[in-house]
């Protein structure tokens, strides 16, 4: 049985003992470190078909190398992003964790694992990564309406009345119009 909330400053104060409970940073710090270790991984990786020594990389970056990095080889920089990649996408996992420790306490299962949440992350990878692709094609195709809308509207004639009529439009639909800041 929960404690009915007071509706006042106690319940500010006690939210986050409320949101910090051992499960929920156990199963984060797995996914964090499970996303340095990815991240290093193919960095080094990278590192090694870039044809640096990895001595002297490690004596300058150490086990967290989490700066931006520039490499010679196309191949390293795609090792290095799918370091990248990899890294957010075990992040999330752990988020997703932790949201599913809080939706089974809101249906009344306090004992939910964390090894139970650990296990429930992994088994729905693939619906995480494809929301991931999701989002990334939906902003890809923004970017790509934006950019033509600019091309037509470079038009002489036509042009004008195409930037006209995206004007009267709301600003989610033309991103790339300069006055589209004024609506």
């Amino acid at each position: 049985m929960e404690a009915a909330p007071h509706f006042d400053f106690r319940d500010v104060l006690l939210a986050p003992a409320r949101a910090l409970s051992a499960k929920k940073i156990l199963v984060m710090t797995f996914f964090l470190c499970a996303s340095l270790i990815a991240y290093d991984i193919f960095t080094y990786l990278a590192v090694m078909v870039d044809g640096e020594r990895l001595a002297s990389f490690y004596s300058v970056y150490g086990l967290a190398p989490l700066t931006h990095l520039t490499f010679s080889n196309w191949a390293a920089q795609i090792l290095y992003g799918l370091g990248i990649v990899a890294a957010a996408l075990l992040f999330m996992l752990g988020f997703f964790g932790v949201s599913a420790i809080n939706i089974e306490e809101v249906r009344g299962n306090r004992f939910f694992s964390a090894g139970g949440a650990i296990k429930f992350s992994f088994q729905r990878f693939t619906q995480l990564f494809l929301s991931e692709v999701a989002i990334a094609l939906f902003v890809a195709f923004i970017v790509l309406l934006a950019f033509l809308v600019g091309l037509i509207t470079r038009i002489p004639f036509l042009g004008e009345w195409v930037y006209a009529l995206f004007l009267s439009f709301p600003i989610l639909l033309s991103p790339c119009l300069p006055c589209s800041s004024f609506l």
